[in-house]
Formats: C-alpha cells, structure tokens, sequence
C-alpha cells in the first residue's frame, strides 16, 4: 500500500457533492458523530454561507439565533441534544410536552430569531403523541424563511 495525501478541504467538497447527489439535499458535510452533525447543522442554519457570521460563531449577535424542538425529542444520547445546540451559541425553543406536540404548537411559533426546526430521529425519543416529521416539513414558512 501506498501512501496518499488529500487536501482535506478538496476532499470535503467532493463529500458534499456526492451527498447532495444521493440525498437531494442543497448541501452536505461529513461529520464524525451524530452530535458534531447537529452542532455544524445548527451554525449552517444561523450563518449560510456568511464566513463572517461563521468566524462570529458563538457570539449570535445580530443572527436568528433560536431553534426550535419538539420537548419529546429533547434526550440523551451520550449528552443532551439541547447541548450540541448550545454549543453553537444558539438558544433552544421548546414545544409542546414530552408525549404530546400539535401542528398548532410549531404554526404558532414566534419566527423572529428562530434560525432552524430541529427533528431527532432516534430510538431515545418519545415515539407518540409528537409531530411527525412528514408533518412538520409540510407546514408552510413564514415569509423571509426558505
């Protein structure tokens, strides 16, 4: 076996593409662990592609800085989800009660700073009496939210 060098920032943007590729998604990021996914997802959400914002981070000043999550789906998986949100510098929105969030809940939100929605699909979380996912990527944005 040979040794190989990669750029490592070359080998990221491949990664991205593939990934967007097979999951028709806009973007996508190789990550080590499911919380290092959430934490990058979050930043993503409150900085685009705003280098700027980005280097900002985890100063929010001047950012949606707020996320929203059904209280079902506020668990420990190693460490609580609420905490790879926080790391960001962003602050959790909670909604409905552990067993139990409506449509209403979400539709009623306050979207000034609310930056994203996030949805755990794990087998930690409450798995009834929440808003499904389908449910909750149905629910038209408000205006300025893409």
């Amino acid at each position: 076996m040979f040794p190989k060098f990669v750029d490592m920032l070359d080998l990221q943007h491949e990664a991205c593409r593939v990934i967007q590729r097979v999951v028709v998604a806009e973007a996508g990021c190789v990550t080590s662990c499911a919380a290092a996914g959430i934490a990058i997802g979050v930043a993503a959400c409150m900085t685009g592609p705003d280098m700027a914002k980005v280097e900002q981070l985890p100063d929010t000043t001047g950012l949606k800085n707020e996320v929203i999550i059904q209280r079902g789906h506020v668990v420990w998986f190693g460490a609580p989800v609420t905490q790879m949100v926080r790391l960001t510098g962003a602050k959790v929105a909670e909604i409905g009660d552990v067993n139990r969030a409506g449509v209403y809940q979400l539709e009623g939100t306050i979207w000034e700073n609310i930056a994203a929605a996030l949805y755990v699909a794990s087998h930690h979380t409450v798995r009834y009496g929440l808003i499904a996912l389908e449910d909750s990527v149905k629910l038209p944005m408000p205006t300025g939210y893409q």
